[in-house]
């Protein structure tokens, strides 16, 4: 490694990583592809040259160092009869053709399971195929999508392609391309006039802006990784995918890792000066080896501890017991834990009135049978209770997500098989019912004030009432 290298904070990339905080941003400089007998090339110029000897192009009429960039443009301006689809579906027919391994680097991505969302600039499927690979047994399952000027003409707006409503509930490893993908109709980016047009698309309020994807690009950490953009792409790229005046959001945490930002003073200085992190090392395959070699070692050690843990609880005593069981009849409150002591109250209350209530008091956020243990509980409960209020809607403010976000969509989920409203949002404190940070599917429910847990009298007396009704209704349909 760079001389330099140890004085990037791994640390805390590790650390946000972990927490599901982090979105990789792919670039072309991480398709770095084996010809076998030790030749190599990236997939840029392996294009190119493919390119070059289908069109029979003189290459004393290219750059010296030329690049796919300068190959389509040459085709564009220079060849008879040359149009845009034929350029496209001819790469498409090279990649189809290909031969050679995907590339080691994205190998490694994939193996980094703390990563579930991925964000391509390069129109290839080789990332998929990594991740395919390495999270399938080489099946096909994880979930693309791509954004294309194409389709956005072509399409109304609730049929383009975009993550799921609640961006935060991506659990299954997706792919978005950005800049288009060879696999779906529709163009992608090949010239930088092409690019120019794809972020010029892509600005708040454009036409076919995948607004779910943006949403989550906003409210996580980004790690840009060999997209090797000029400066003014670069600029204009970072730009389209903050969503703000880059100087504006502090919480956020940008990183770039690519050959060339180190070595543009003016780029790098820009970089630094909106509090983006570079990574000073050599190039970006180089960062993600490094990344990849901490992370594994990282949860190499965290498995071992825990083996260490289990062994340790085996012989001290019995595990700590499951959550305890609903009943029919009872109400299940959901909660940020910074609301601990406020929805202590409102259960005190509740079960001051007769009212059967479960809560999880320890917040726990881990472990598979306590998951499945509170999902069955939503399952069993008459109604489910999320609680709002301004330090848990800071939370969902935060990149990743929290356990009750969990048991909010598991809610959403059992709502489907209730023949009544299920589900009633509480708010603790003087939080707008119209924030937009409170989930959309919320904000249309009527929403009752318990201000610091006290609930009304006529609440609580609506309530008793409703319970009964809804355990009858439940009962019949039974």
């Amino acid at each position: 490694m760079p001389p330099s290298a140890p004085l990037f904070d791994w640390d805390n990339l590790l650390t946000e990583l972990q927490n599901q905080r982090v979105i990789p941003i792919v670039g072309g400089e991480l398709l770095n592809i084996s010809l076998g007998e030790g030749r190599c090339c990236s997939l840029d110029r392996y294009v190119a040259d493919a390119l070059i000897a289908k069109f029979n192009f003189k290459v004393s009429r290219l750059p010296r160092d030329y690049t796919l960039n300068d190959v389509a443009w040459h085709y564009l301006l220079e060849e008879p009869g040359a149009k845009r689809p034929i350029l496209y579906n001819s790469i498409r027919k090279i990649l189809q053709e290909r031969s050679f391994p995907t590339p080691q680097p994205l190998c490694q991505l994939a193996e980094i399971s703390d990563f579930t969302l991925f964000v391509s600039t390069t129109f290839d499927p080789l990332l998929e195929e990594a991740l395919n690979a390495k999270r399938f047994q080489g099946q096909k399952g994880t979930r693309c999508h791509a954004y294309s000027l194409q389709n956005n003409k072509k399409f109304d707006s609730n049929e383009l392609d975009d993550l799921e409503t609640d961006p935060f509930s991506v659990k299954q490893s997706t792919v978005f391309h950005l800049m288009g993908w060879t696999t779906s109709p529709g163009d992608f980016v090949v010239t930088d006039e092409d690019a120019l047009e794809f972020l010029y698309s892509l600005q708040e309020g454009g036409k076919g802006r995948p607004v779910n994807l943006f949403d989550r690009l906003r409210q996580s950490n980004l790690l840009l990784l060999g997209c090797n953009y000029p400066d003014w792409l670069t600029r204009f790229f970072l730009r389209t995918i903050s969503g703000n005046r880059m100087t504006e959001d502090s919480s956020r945490i940008e990183y770039v890792a690519d050959r060339r930002t180190p070595t543009d003073s003016i780029l790098g200085k820009f970089l630094r000066n909106i509090k983006v992190t570079v990574f000073d090392g050599s190039s970006a395959i180089d960062f993600v080896d490094e990344l990849h070699r901490r992370w594994s070692r990282q949860r190499a050690q965290e498995e071992d501890a825990g083996l260490a843990a289990a062994s340790d609880l085996t012989s001290s005593g019995p595990v700590e017991p499951a959550p305890p069981v609903t009943v029919p009849g009872s109400v299940f409150l959901s909660y940020a834990s910074e609301d601990r002591t406020e929805v202590l109250a409102l259960k005190k209350g509740l079960e001051a009135e007769g009212i059967r209530v479960w809560y999880d008091q320890k917040a726990l956020e881990t472990g598979e049978e306590y998951d499945s243990a509170i999902k069955a509980n939503i399952e069993r409960c008459t109604l489910f209770f999320p609680c709002i209020s301004q330090k848990a809607l800071k939370e969902i403010k935060r990149p990743g997500r929290r356990y009750f976000q969990e048991e909010w969509n598991a809610a959403r989920q059992e709502e489907d098989w209730r023949s009544y409203p299920f589900i009633w949002p509480i708010v603790l404190d003087d939080t707008p019912a119209d924030d937009r940070f409170i989930p959309s599917y919320l904000r249309k429910l009527q929403m009752e004030r318990c201000p610091a847990g006290k609930a009304p009298v006529d609440f609580l007396e609506h309530l008793k009432v409703k319970l009964a009704q809804f355990e009858g209704e439940r009962g019949d349909s039974q």
